[in-house]
């Protein structure tokens, strides 16, 4: 299995594509991401500060649950992994995800 890691991260809303409720909710792994998302960006917000970060290892079937979302992103090889991205809006808020493969 290859090691994959979604990062979520805080990006400008140009361009986002909504991400609906649905979605979310059923791919576990991107529903507790987004819950840490949404805490970690109105903390940032609180303080004043704009950028932050957070990432989470996906076990094999979280990766194939979460392929359909990177429909119409962006795929970049980098040697040692892929990098798929897209900007998403969830809850009023931008979110870039990105979803890392490591090649075996």
């Amino acid at each position: 299995m290859a090691d994959s890691w979604l990062e979520v991260r805080s990006c400008d809303d140009e361009g986002a594509r909504e991400l609906d409720k649905e979605t979310v909710q059923h791919i576990p792994a991107l529903s507790d991401a987004m819950k840490v998302a949404e805490k970690a960006a109105g903390n940032v917000q609180r303080k004043g500060g704009r950028y932050w970060e957070y990432s989470v290892r996906l076990a094999e079937k979280e990766i194939g649950e979460m392929s359909g979302l990177f429909l119409g992103g962006t795929e970049k090889d980098e040697g040692r992994a892929t990098l798929r991205t897209i900007d998403v809006k969830c809850n009023g808020r931008c979110y870039a995800l990105t979803l890392f493969t490591f090649k075996e």
